[in-house]
């Protein structure tokens, strides 16, 4: 999978104070790929670009008493087929994919003025899902060096990333080998406030 970055350099500057000279700002950039990795982790989503490709993708989708799941993998192109063990769901008359970047699909009501919200009931709470997701071969190069994440996603990865440059010290370090280079940096931890704009990402547990 590619490793995305959710910010940019500039945007984590805005956070991290002022850098001077090469090192630090490589230093602040091996921070912003950390704090991605902690977002997935943190919401159990991945926002950057999944494939070069596109790729046939089969899986298991927990949507037990919900009306919206999201896939893991993005972005989607096409819902081939979306199941459960009771049941086919026909998009356009059952669900619609809402977003591509994010993978969200939402199952829809019996009538535009049913005011009863439909919800996957499934006895095992999962859906298996078919669909296509990737991009095509020509817009391969410009797609991966494009932040996906959304606009919440990103301001919440610069504001750890600059927490994590502003609060390092050397006890309680990591490293990360660069090539030739090691690059220590502190335990991630979250911010308030970006926990409160990732708040909205977080995968539901089951």
């Amino acid at each position: 999978m590619f490793s995305a970055k959710y910010c940019t350099d500039e945007l984590a500057k805005e956070y991290s104070g002022d850098q001077e000279g090469t090192e630090e700002l490589e230093f602040l950039g091996a921070l912003i790929l950390s704090s991605s990795r902690f977002i997935e982790q943190y919401t159990g989503r991945y926002f950057g670009p999944s494939a070069a490709i596109v790729d046939e993708i089969v899986e298991d989708v927990m949507g037990q008493w919900r009306n919206v799941i999201y896939t893991n993998w993005t972005p989607v192109l096409s819902i081939t087929s979306l199941v459960d063990d009771t049941r086919t769901y026909v998009e356009g008359t059952d669900f619609v994919l809402m977003n591509k970047r994010s993978g969200k699909i939402k199952l829809k009501r019996v009538a535009d003025a049913d005011t009863v919200l439909r919800r996957f009931s499934t006895t095992t709470g999962a859906l298996l899902i078919n669909y296509l997701v990737g991009i095509q071969a020509a817009e391969t190069e410009t797609y991966l060096k494009t932040i996906h994440a959304p606009a919440n996603v990103q301001l919440a990865c610069a504001m750890i990333a600059g927490a994590t440059y502003l609060s390092r010290d050397r006890s309680g370090i990591s490293s990360r080998t660069d090539g030739e280079r090691t690059i220590s940096y502190t335990e991630l931890d979250i911010p308030p406030k970006a926990a409160a704009l990732l708040s909205s990402e977080k995968r539901p547990r089951f």
